[in-house]
């Protein structure tokens, strides 16, 4: 069993795959830790949030900062910066994460 950590995927499925293929990784006996930005600049967010779902006990995931403020985004929450002030997202950005995440 292998266990590999991977991390800022940023909505880059392919690239993963493709990754996960030239590790050799097995979905049933190595595990996967993505730790943090599975969404976000890349075109593929929804496929890969639904990717690594896919894999259940074999993923552990810790959220980086992309897929928190995609959760924000879905909750209604404002986001802020570092020194406290809200960013407001530009409308194609929050249209484009609240259609991946009610997708999802």
């Amino acid at each position: 069993m292998a266990r590999y950590a991977i991390g800022d995927i940023q909505g880059c499925c392919d690239e993963l795959k493709a990754l996960l293929a030239r590790c050799k990784f097995s979905a049933d006996r190595d595990e996967l830790w993505f730790v943090g930005d599975l969404v976000n600049r890349g075109p593929q967010s929804l496929e890969t949030l639904r990717f690594v779902r896919a894999l259940g006990a074999n993923a552990t995931v810790v959220l980086g900062n992309h897929d928190l403020h995609l959760l924000a985004v879905r909750f209604g929450c404002p986001i802020f910066s570092c020194n406290q002030r809200a960013i407001p997202a530009t409308p194609g950005a929050r249209h484009r994460q609240r259609r991946t995440f009610t997708s999802f």
